[in-house]
This record gives structure tokens, sequence and C-alpha cells, in this order.
């Protein structure tokens, strides 16, 4: 058919078809064997990548860590480099503990720094660091690849994450010390010692044996004991070798051999004795040296001269460092044994023989060493954190075992219960577990990290300070700066030349600060560092001394002939040399660490922070006071928003406006004048002719609001002048109460308060600052009244403001704008007293509420400039009518700082108070000081008097009698109260004696088992026995608050 097209399909020419390719097998080469297969490659960085990540990681921790021996390695490098520095007895000839060959090492850098920088010598210090930081992250780099090559993927994978951020690795990996050098070294060689030993691989055993060599001859000769798993299984171990019974002692003695040659060619490195001894001028073994000081040093001699620790303190280093890597870690050899008998296959296919080594062994071997060094270190009784720098690494390794025999558990028994490897290779269970470890210890890491640098900074920030701000202000002050024209850009002017600073000869002076001097490298040259006496009886650092040219023969060679130079006063006694300290005169700077809050000082130790007459602070940097912070917050940073205030810090500039906890408070009341009170100005009330008006809501809610306004302005002008706070000053006090009401800067409709106090809080302040007096702003009244009584500002039967949110937050808002009105005065108002006298006596109600008022109002007074930073404000909180022991540990250090408890004790309102005798009431109040004490917090009695009657007029409320004499509901006469209230001029003389005994025996008291004492009130109109100015008038209360005419009243 034409159109038509025919396919033919021809048969294959051979019977046999054609095979179809085979997909690879699944290859694992590493000890560890994966049985779950995933359908998507594990991500693990390439070597050049994790030596990018880890150098951008570990030139960060360069920049901001504060680890350091400066004194044994930094100052002699700085000789080297400069010419002076200062010498510890380890670097005397005479005692040679310290290697030179190991400090030149890092003199390349300094070299660059000083011709890329100009001389700057922060230059020439940052460059060290960035040396030992590229160290670190290649070694690491180095080590992870050889776990991903040789253990497992995984292993690798999680190894990394833990190596990059944890806070152990961040301190050592850039600290100049031979730990660190050693932990360098002995990662490079676990980086070939990873591979099973074979006699067929030469380049292990050589590389290893002298990178541990090295490590211990250049570095720290006990890191050599990290070596020792690594010995055992070269000599003893088939590992990689599968061997015969006919060819045991053959392989045995090549393995023997091959170790030996490794041995005599490490044996090179101590090329470093010829150094050590060119620079100590005789053969010096340095390395030998260490060891026998520390082992042989003989009596008095050795490492515990220098402290003991107990057993527990390298487990609880380590877990600062490393967190919930440590637990992991000492279970790495438990885990292998449990996967040896349930997980088995991960272990490898193959049946163990007595021909070659099981993977359990050669892992087991790999796991041994920090197991062997943290056991070596914790039955020394002398211990340092830096001395576990060398297996800082290894933990990590054995923390990434662990994680991932735990996490073959899992798969094992999901597999088990789900009968589904397909299931288990698709299921995400697994991976989020290992994700939350590393994730969880990559957080606290950074945490541990943030707060090293926040709490524990300052020394170094201090010197920057000096160089970068103080020294050139001082040039600039003295005309050696040179004048740029003003429009030249600030990035185009020169870099500020400090060595005119030479010709002022100045002196930067340490004294208990000594330990924490950050180096010479920081300081410019031409400043003089020394030491002045403190309470440490030790023996300091010395200066390099040039030698007499008779006792120590020059060498080409060498050319620092200080080094060769065993000057007198160093010894391994630890014996103080009192040439090694200047007199304080001699110092024109002086770096120093105070405690404002908890004050600590002695003769050797003053507080020259405080010392303004004598010294000028300049620099001042918040540092922790580890003594007084919690134990979490003094080691981890959280954000202030989520943990508000749990630590305590201490510095030179960190001050409360008032030394609260080491001079007493004595101040009085400034009662009656921005919160009214009927019996302290009885005539303001009986003027209105409304029998009504009974306390200040009254006063403007019965008279009209114009007339009621006049008459507050006119009281407010004069009850309280300025001419008051000069004589309160005068009469040696230090603190005025001063009461304020809600209304003052709140008033919600329908209220009928007059406002207008305001101004007059601000010229109280201003008065005080005038005659050096410390104000407490004490909100004395809240909506809804917190006690019912009409100095609340509203007498009622029940007090409210417990019982509505609104009121607690409408006081809640005064609380924050007292304190952010405040929050920069502390100088002049150190204190705010957060509420008076709640009404705790109605029952558990108003305590819950009250409580949580004084927990908030901590946040606004202690936090005004929200989560940035904290005020010096301290909170005052009321007692609410409890004993002091209610209130123990509540708000109280070292949670908790800037606490006060404010009791008020009065004998007075109370039946039976009033019917004591002279003698039971000065009696009853000696004996409180025990209730005084019972808080854990600091404790004034905030109001007081030496009234021992009620009889003032209008004290118990406007129109209501007195106890005293009967006339107060429900009471019984005890006594007349003419001449027991009213003017001074009735008293008589025996009444007058009684209050100054009173007065005297209430101060007294009130010191000894408190913080001081705040009388009520400064004057009275018709009541003088509560009067400070009548007391100081007429004779009952000193003009000094410390004369005392009866010192022993209460013995």
């Amino acid at each position: 058919m034409s159109g038509v097209q025919s396919i033919r399909l021809r048969r294959p020419t051979t019977d046999t078809p054609e095979e179809k390719p085979k997909p690879k097998a699944f290859q694992q080469n590493t000890l560890l064997h994966e049985q779950v297969r995933k359908t998507h490659r594990i991500w693990t960085p390439s070597f050049s990548l994790a030596v990018r990540v880890l150098l951008l990681i570990r030139v960060a921790g360069a920049m901001y860590s504060n680890m350091d021996d400066f004194y044994n390695f930094w100052e002699p490098l700085h000789l080297f480099a400069e010419g002076y520095g200062f010498k510890t007895w380890e670097l005397s000839p005479t005692f040679a503990l310290r290697s030179w060959a190991y400090i030149i090492t890092h003199y390349l850098p300094v070299w660059l720094g000083r011709i890329l920088g100009g001389g700057d010598k922060r230059v020439m210090f940052f460059g060290v660091r960035i040396l030992l930081a590229m160290t670190s992250g290649l070694a690491e780099a180095a080590f992870y690849r050889a776990v991903v090559d040789n253990i497992s993927v995984k292993v690798g994978r999680y190894l990394f994450f833990m190596l990059a951020f944890s806070a152990g690795m961040w301190n050592s990996s850039t600290a100049f010390l031979p730990s660190s050098f050693a932990m360098y070294a002995n990662m490079l060689a676990y980086s070939f010692a990873m591979k099973p030993s074979s006699l067929s691989d030469n380049r292990r055993t050589l590389a290893s044996t002298i990178l541990f060599a090295t490590g211990a001859i250049v570095g720290w000769p006990f890191a050599l004991a990290l070596s020792l798993p690594f010995v055992f299984e070269e000599l003893f171990v088939f590992s990689g070798d599968n061997v015969s019974p006919e060819e045991k002692l053959s392989w045995l003695s090549k393995r023997w051999s091959r170790m030996a040659f490794s041995v005599f060619a490490a044996a090179l490195i101590f090329v470093v004795i010829g150094i050590d001894s060119l620079a100590y001028g005789k053969l010096e073994i340095v390395p030998w040296n260490l060891i026998r000081y520390n082992i042989f040093g003989g009596e008095g001699r050795g490492p515990n001269l220098y402290g003991t620790a107990p057993w527990t303190f390298y487990f609880n280093n380590l877990v600062l460092n490393f967190n919930i890597l440590v637990p992991l870690a000492l279970l790495s050899l438990p885990a292998l044994a449990i996967s040896y008998n349930f997980d088995r296959r991960r272990l490898g296919y193959a049946a163990p023989s007595s021909n070659n080594s099981s993977p359990f062994t050669i892992l087991a071997l790999r796991l041994a060493p920090f197991y062997f060094w943290l056991l070596i270190l914790t039955v020394q009784p002398h211990k340092e954190e830096r001395f576990m720098f060398p297996s800082y690494p290894l933990l990590c390794f054995n923390a990434a075992m662990t994680v991932y025999l735990v996490r073959g558990w899992l798969e094992v028994a999901f597999i088990k219960v789900t009968k589904s490897p397909y299931q288990a290779s698709r299921t995400s269970i697994f991976r989020n577990f290992t994700f939350s470890i590393i994730v969880g210890t990559i957080v606290i890491s950074l945490a541990r990290v943030v707060a090293l640098y926040k709490y524990y900074h300052a020394p170094m920030s201090v010197v920057f300070n000096f160089q970068m701000h103080e020294l050139p202000r001082l040039l600039n002050d003295t005309g050696l700066l040179p004048v740029y024209p003003a429009e030249l850009p600030e990035d185009e002017r020169p870099v500020i030349d400090l060595t005119p600073i030479q010709e002022f000869n100045l002196t930067l002076c340490y004294g208990k600060e000594w330990h924490r001097f950050p180096g010479h490298f920081l300081v410019p040259n031409g400043v003089h560092v020394e030491f002045v006496k403190s309470e440490f009886d030790g023996l300091l650092p010395g200066h390099f001394s040039l030698p007499p040219n008779d006792q120590v023969a020059p060498s080409k060679w060498w050319s620092r002939s200080q080094t060769r130079y065993a000057q007198a006063g160093f010894n391994d006694l630890n014996l103080e040399e009192p040439s090694h300290y200047v007199p304080i005169e001699h110092c024109d700077y002086l770096v120093d660490l105070d405690f404002p809050k908890n004050p600590v000082s002695s003769k050797l130790e003053p507080r020259y922070a405080q010392d303004r007459a004598t010294w000028e602070r300049v620099s001042c940097i918040d540092f922790l006071d580890t003594r007084h912070s919690m134990l979490l917050t003094r080691i981890l940073w959280f954000p202030v928003a989520l943990f508000i205030l749990s630590s305590a810090h201490s510095s030179y500039s960190y001050t409360w406006g008032f030394p609260y906890g080491s001079q007493k408070v004595r101040g009085v009341n400034l009662g009656g004048w921005l919160v009214l009170e009927p019996w302290i100005t009885p005539s303001l009330f009986d003027k209105t002719g409304d029998s009504r008006i009974i306390d200040e809501w009254t006063f403007g809610q019965y008279q009209d609001k114009v007339k009621a306004a006049a008459a507050l302005k006119t009281h407010w002008d004069t009850w309280i002048t300025e001419t008051d706070f000069r004589d309160i000053a005068a009469a040696g006090l230090n603190h005025v109460r001063l009461p304020i009401g809600y209304w003052a800067f709140d008033v919600a409709p329908g209220e009928p308060w007059i406002q207008g106090q305001l101004p007059y809080l601000t010229k109280a302040v201003t008065w005080a600052q005038k005659y050096n007096l410390k104000v407490i702003v004490d909100l004395h009244g809240v909506p809804g009244s917190q006690n019912g009584f009409d100095n609340s500002g509203q007498k009622m039967d029940t007090p409210t403001w417990h019982t509505k949110q609104s009121n607690i937050d409408r006081s809640n808002a005064v609380i924050k704008r007292i304190a952010s009105m405040f929050k920069d005065m502390t100088g002049a108002v150190p204190a705010i007293a957060a509420l008076n006298e709640p009404a705790g006596f109605y029952g558990a109600d108003i305590l819950k509420v009250t409580r949580q008022f004084w927990y908030d109002s901590y946040g606004s007074i202690r936090w005004p400039y929200g989560s940035s930073r904290t005020s010096n404000t301290v909170v005052i909180i009321s007692d609410a009518f409890q004993p002091g022991s209610y209130w123990k540990g509540f708000m109280s250090y070292p949670g908790w700082e800037g606490v006060i408890l404010d009791t008020h004790i009065y004998q007075v309102f109370d039946n039976n108070l009033v019917r004591w005798s002279e003698e039971q009431h000065i009696q009853g109040i000696c004996n409180r000081v025990p209730d005084l004490q019972s808080s854990d917090l600091w404790t004034i009695v905030g109001e007081w008097s030496p009234a021992r009657t009620d009889c003032a007029k209008y004290l118990n409320g406007r129109g209501m009698g007195s106890r005293y004499d009967g006339t107060f509901p429900g009471s019984s006469r005890v006594g007349s109260c003419t001449g027991m209230s009213g003017k001074a001029s009735t008293f008589s003389a025996s009444y007058k004696t009684f209050l100054r005994k009173f007065w005297e025996a209430q101060t007294i008291t009130y010191e000894k088992g408190g913080q001081g004492w705040i009388q009520w009130t400064w004057k009275a109109e018709e009541a003088d026995e509560w009067s400070y100015q009548a007391g100081l008038k007429n004779g009952w209360i000193p003009q000094n608050p410390t004369n005392r005419q009866y010192p022993n009243i209460c013995n």
C-alpha cells in the first residue's frame, strides 16, 4: 500500500540480558556505623569552611575575652619588646620555671604590630591574641575533621558546634598560657591519632608523638599525660592491624621500634633548652624544673603554697564553662559500654577476634584521655582553671560521643517499636533530640560569655579609658596636643601621639587589685606602674632590673640581660618583699575596686574612691560584686527584662546616694506639710469652722475650693522653709523624710483633692542639696487609703486600696513618676519609700497585695530607665505592722539589692501601752533590738516619738479624745493630759528628763538593732513632745544626736 510505513523490531542477537548498573554500596569507613540511613546528605563543614567559621569566633574572643596570666607571660614578652616589665619569681634565674622559648615564639605579631600600628602597644597586644586565635582555629578544624573522617560524621558535626561556641574554648583558645599551647598541640596530635594505629601508617605515629612532645616541652610538661592512651595503643593494641598469633612478636617489635624512633625524633624539640639556657645565662631544663618544683619542691614549697581547693573544684569549674556537656562527657564511657551490649552493630558488623581489636576498645582509648586527665588533676590539692585547658577539646569530643550514642539508642528503640527502619529514616525525633542539646548548650555558653564580658571586663576597660580618654585630656589641658583646623574631619586627623606624656613622669598604682593588672602592653610607654601596700602579704611581682656590668656577662645572642639577673627579693616561699611597693604619695593615678553597697575597708585598704579630698574619680566602670550576687546571675547573663536585678555590681562610681549599711541614718520627718494631719496643724482645720473637715480629702470636699486652695498655699509657703532645712542640718541630722500623697500627681474625676504640692517637693530637694541633707520621698497616701488613717489623706472605717485593681494601678503609676523624677538625683534623693503603713493587721488579703506592690515598686524605682540600666535609688518598704521576722527572706540579698525595711514604733496608740510607767516605756524600747534584727534587710525606724501619751490634740483624729485621759471611745482614764502635751513651757523638769531618757533609749536601740532612725516629726503647733525642733530648743534633744547623757540606759 502506498503511503504506509512499516517498523521492524530486531531481536537481541544474544540470549544474555543486559545487566543494569548496581547502586553503590553504602560505604562507612569510620569506627561508628549508621543504622538509620538518611535520604539526604548529612551537613558537615569542610575543613576550609570550619577554619573560616572558627577564625571568626576566635578573633572575636581575642578582642573581648578576659582570661590570661599577664605577669608570667605578657610581661616578659613586653620586656623583650620594650625593655621593661614586671618579673615574677618564676622568671628569676634562681628558679627558671618559665620557658623563654615559649615566650619569644609570640614575638612575631608584636614586631608586625609595631610596624603596622605605628608603635601603639595595643595593636601589638591584640596582634598576639589574633595569632593565638588563628592557631586555635586551625587546630580545632583539624581535630574536628579527624573525628568526621575516622569516628563519625555526626559526632564530628556535634563536636564542631561544641568547640565553636563553648565558653571554655572561648576563654582558653586565645589565652597566652602554656596550657593553651598544650591544648593546640594536643588537638593537632589527636587529629592524627584519631585514626586507628597501623604498621602501614608511620606518619600517624611520628606526627602525633612530635606534637604531643611539642605541647609538653615548649608548653606544659604535665600535658604529656594526655598522650598515655595513645602510647598504650601504639605499644600494645592491634588497633588497625590484623595480626595472627605467629606474627605477634614481630608485630610487637616493629611497633616498639617505631615508637622509639618517633620519641627520638621528638627529642629534637629539646632545642628549646638551648634558648632557655641562653635566656637564663646557664643550662636550664625548664620542663624538668617545673616537674621538680611541683612534685619534689620540699617542705614549705610547691604549688600548695598558693592555695588548695576541694575535689569538686574542677567539676564546678567545668560546668561553668561547658554546662550540660560536662555530664555528657562523663557518661561517654558508660554510654559506649551500653551501646556495645545493646547497639553493637553501630560499632561494626564484623565479629571481633583475637587477631584484631574491637572498635569498642579503640573508641574507649579515644575517650580515656579526658577521664585520665580529670582524675590526675582532681587528686592534686592545688587547682587552677587553666590546668584543665589541654583537655577541653577532649571533653567536647566525649560529650559529642554521648549525644551520638544516646541518639543511637533512640533509633534502636524506635525501630523496635515501629518495626520500620523506613519510618526511622523519615522521622524528625532524633534530629530534634540532638538539636535541642546543641542549641541548649550554645545558649547557656553564650550567656556565660556575655556575663564574663559585662561583669568582669572592667580591669581592661579602665586602662583603655586611661589611654584613650584621660591621657589625651591631660595633654590637651596642658597644651601638648596639636590644634587642628575646625573644618578638618575627625577621621582625617592623625592618631594622637602620647609620647609627650613622658614629660609628666606619671605613676599608675594598683593596691588590692594588683592581680587584675592587664599588663604593660595596655599602658602607654612613659607611665610607670607600681604597687601600693594592701592586705595581701605575699610576694608581688617586681620590675626587671638591669644587672651591674660585673655580675652578668653580655651575650651577642641574647639582647635582654635582665633575664639573666638574679635580683634580690625573689623567693619561692611567697614571702613578701617590701621593696616591691611604693608609698601612696608617689601615685598620680590609682586603680581600685570599691563596694559602695557592701563597703569593705581596712587600714591598708581604705575606700580610696570615697576619699574625694585626695582622689578625683576619672573612670568608673561596673564590676560584679560576687559576694552579694545570686549564684546563677553572677555566672550567666540574663536580659534585664527577663531577670530583673539579680546581681550586685560594684565599681568606682557605682554608689548609693547614701552609704546605707555603713553609716547610720539620723533624720526627721516633715510631717503635716504636703500631707495634712489635723493634730500637727490643728489651726488649719479649726479655721474652717466645719467639724466635718477631718482630713485632706474633706478639706477640699466641704469648703470653697478657692478658699481651700489659698489656705493650702499659705500653709505650704510657711510651714516648712529653707530655714528649717538649715536648722535640721545644723542639728547633725543627715536625712529628712518627706510625705506626699498620690493626689499631688493624679486626681481622678470626682475627687476633691487640691493640687500644687510638686513645686514644694522640688524646692525641698533643692534646699536639701544646699545643706547636704538626704531626702526620702515617702508616698503617704494612695487611692482608697491603705490604712484608713487621716494621715493617708482620707479617713475611713476600712481601707479599700487593696480591693480595687484600679487603685493599685494608679499607685504604681505614681511610684513610676516619682522614680522618674529623681532617677538622676540619688545624691539628694537616695531612697523612695513606696508606701507608708499599709494596714497589714487587716489580714492576708491586704498583705498579699502589699507584697506584690513592693515587687512592682522595686521594678519601678530600681529600673526607671526601662531595661537599659538600673538607678542607684534605694527602695524602702513598710513592715505593714508585721514583726521583722515576717519579712525574713523577702527581697533580701543576694537576689535583691538596695532594699530597706521601714518599721514604726509608737507606745501611745494602745490602751495597755499608755498605762506603762516611764521605766516600762524605756525598757520596752530597749527590748526591741531582737525584733529589729529579725529580718535580713537593712532596717530603719522611720517613725517614732519620745511622747509617752496620746494627749496631743486631734492625735487620734479631729474631734476624738485621748486614751490617757479616758476621752477616747473604749478607753479608761490613766491620768490628766495637763502637762503631758502642748507647749514645753507647761512641762515639768522631771517630764523633760524623761523625754531625754526616752529619746536616748530609742536612738541607741534603733542604731544598735537597725540602720538608724527618723523621728516624727520636725514641728507641731500644739504638741512639743512630738517636735524635734522643740526638743532641741528645750533640751531633751541634744544639738549633736550622738551626745548622750544616758549612754548605758539600756544596759
